[in-house]
């Protein structure tokens, strides 16, 4: 058996011998003419080259740019962070002054009798600007 030829198996059944010289004929037409000693010593000392090439360390490079990168994302995080916070002190003042005014009018509505409702009606300036919006559409006046 000649190393071109494939044995049979269950995946590559025998051929018939008129099939098999079919194919030894375009096979020996075809295949690429052999290398001379010097052209398959230049083919292997140029793959072995590249496979050199190919397991040789690339070095700190890609650890730098990673570094590099993680850094400016982490500096552009921050000045953004700085000067997008509001100041904390103004808006927790005035959240509360709001709360406060909100809770004494809904503690009012709630815990009062009917006789100082018509005192209320006429004193809508100390609502909130809401409530006072919500009292002028569904209040009769």
């Amino acid at each position: 058996m000649s190393p071109k030829t494939i044995p049979p198996d269950a995946e590559h059944p025998a051929l018939a011998p008129e099939d098999a010289r079919l194919v030894a004929r375009v096979r020996d037409a075809w295949g690429p003419e052999p290398l001379t000693s010097a052209r398959r010593a230049a083919f292997d000392a140029g793959l072995q080259e590249r496979l050199d090439r190919a397991r040789r360390p690339h070095g700190l490079w890609p650890a730098l740019g990673a570094g590099l990168v993680a850094a400016s994302l982490a500096t552009l995080l921050l000045v953004r962070a700085q000067t997008a916070a509001p100041p904390a002190a103004p808006v927790v003042a005035e959240t509360h002054t709001a709360l406060e005014q909100r809770t004494a009018w809904a503690a009012d509505l709630l815990y009062s009798n009917g006789e100082e409702a018509d005192e209320r009606d006429d004193d809508d300036e100390g609502l909130p600007a809401e409530y006072a919006a919500i009292a002028g559409v569904f209040l009769d006046r």
